[in-house]
């Protein structure tokens, strides 16, 4: 590597310094942009970086004539300034110790050395370096090759790990980005998978009370509402070509308060009349399912009215009125072995129901529907009128209905707390 004639730096910030990469004569080697860059250290900076760093050994090889002692009241003082980060070197002039040890030439070498600091050109700081030893030249001044390859070589190796560092760095950002995405991805896979199963419970449970195939009527769904994700489905809950009480969802049936009501209307459709949607029976019907012995009547109305959102007193007191359904000894037959607890008739007679829940339910869309249709279902002379005529032999109804009406609302208030 050739030597090459560095010039010192004025108004140098030394705090910013790095003391390894001083050489042994007082040079500055760098690496920047992977090359190799020296400059000249002024006797002054060397002197200021030892005060400042309580160390004489910095720059060993360089000859100071004008100090040599760090901590003893140097003639050269270095003082901080805190606030703005700079050094600044002053040169204090004790004309009386000066005058008992190194006489008249050691005030003329200061008084030179004075003009430097304060202005002086590099090529004049190392002229004065070359006089005050004769038998020293500039040339043997510069660090030695091996020693500014090795700085460099050190220089090199701390810029080479910085960069690794921030490689490595970026390397953990993208590595935590990429975690967090699968991490979320995983959730949002995992919220599928738990809304699935929870519609599938949904839709086997309407299933089971319509003794209809759970896996079927699940598919019948899924092909009407693009899977569940059609947005008539995802926000009103609209299943096209559903029809109860002669109305067509997403026609003139609509406000569903609930998706459980939705499905529970579908079951209904599909065991009424699949034919009407045009859904094959094939495969489509399962009377596996039976009501469970330990729920009891009070909890079946209570959980139909909750569905459809009708008064579940007002379903207990008609149920009361046309069955005596909660008095185990009263119960008609008709409620006992048909599930009909209110008394439904059809064009070909008395209503039939596979399940309780089903006869139940069938009470709720029938009340429903009056309520579509504009009816006032809270007065019960209203619903008599249509539900149960005083031309078909039906006096007591109203008075029945009304006296039960009480007795419901303690009931099912109980039940719901």
């Amino acid at each position: 590597m050739e030597k090459t004639f560095a010039k010192p730096i004025r108004n140098l910030d030394i705090t910013k310094l790095k003391l390894r990469n001083i050489s042994k004569d007082g040079y500055y080697v760098y690496v920047q942009k992977r090359e190799v860059k020296t400059f000249y250290l002024t006797d002054e900076q060397i002197l200021a970086l030892r005060r400042l760093h309580r160390d004489n050994h910095i720059a060993p090889y360089r000859e100071i004539r004008t100090m040599t002692r760090v901590n003893n009241h140097p003639q050269y003082k270095v003082h901080r300034d805190h606030h703005k980060k700079q050094m600044t070197s002053k040169l204090k002039f004790n004309s009386r110790k000066i005058k008992n040890k190194i006489g008249a030439l050691a005030i003329s070498s200061l008084l030179t050395a004075t003009l430097l600091i304060e202005g002086g050109r590099a090529i004049q700081d190392i002229k004065n370096s070359t006089q005050k030893s004769p038998n020293v030249s500039i040339e043997s001044l510069m660090p030695s090759q091996d020693e500014i390859i090795r700085l460099a070589e050190r220089s090199r190796m701390e810029e080479t790990s910085e960069m690794v560092t921030l490689i490595d760095q970026e390397e953990l950002i993208k590595e935590a980005e990429t975690r967090k995405e699968t991490y979320e991805e995983e959730l949002r896979l995992e919220a599928e998978a738990q809304a699935e199963q929870e519609r599938r419970a949904l839709y086997t449970k309407y299933a089971n009370y319509y003794h209809i195939n759970p896996d079927r009527m699940y598919e019948i769904a899924a092909s009407l509402t693009d899977n569940f994700t059609s947005e008539e489905y995802v926000n009103n809950h609209i299943i096209p070509s559903v029809i109860c009480k002669k109305r067509t969802m997403g026609i003139d049936l609509d406000n569903i308060i609930s998706e459980e009501e939705a499905v529970a209307m579908l079951a209904r459709c599909l065991n009424q009349a699949p034919g009407d949607m045009g859904i094959s029976t094939d495969n489509l019907y399962d009377d596996s399912y039976q009501t469970p012995s330990s729920k009891t009547y009070e909890e079946i109305t209570l959980e139909a009215a909750n569905i459809v959102g009708i008064d579940p007193a007002l379903m207990y007191a008609i149920c009361t009125a046309e069955s005596s359904l909660y008095s185990e000894e009263n119960r008609s037959d008709l409620a006992r072995y048909s599930n009909n607890f209110s008394g439904i008739s059809t064009s070909s007679g008395w209503g039939s129901y596979a399940t309780k829940e089903e006869g139940m339910l069938e009470l709720a869309f029938i009340l429903d529907n009056y309520r579509r249709n504009g009816l006032d279902i809270s007065n019960f002379e209203t619903i008599r009128n249509i539900y149960a005529p005083l031309e078909d032999g039906n006096a007591n109804w109203l008075g029945n209905v009304s006296a039960a009406y009480s007795t419901g609302q303690e009931e099912m208030g109980s039940i719901s707390r």
